[in-house]
């Protein structure tokens, strides 16, 4: 059985891989998952993608950070997960 997937998540994911993407739309499509904001602002933030320690709050800024492939393979183990561990 596969698990639902938030509609909001497989949208970020579709972006990260179309090419005529811009982080602009990335960061528009992560605005629509709370969840999904949090994890990618704290990876972002994480000492591994900020050695410098420098925050930023910016989604924009986060996702360029991150890469949007790994925004969007974020996006999708995310909300496998969470379904996952609601059952």
């Amino acid at each position: 059985r596969v698990p639902p997937i938030s509609k909001a998540a497989i949208e970020v994911f579709q972006l990260s891989c179309n090419p005529d993407s811009d982080v602009k739309q990335l960061a528009a499509a992560v605005q629509r998952d709370p969840a999904l904001i949090t994890d990618v602002l704290r990876l972002a933030n994480s000492s591994y993608f900020n050695p410098a320690g420098k925050k930023t709050t910016s989604l924009d800024q986060a996702v360029v950070r991150l890469g949007q492939k790994r925004v969007g393979e974020l996006a999708l183990t995310l909300a496998a997960f969470a379904s996952v561990t609601q059952e």
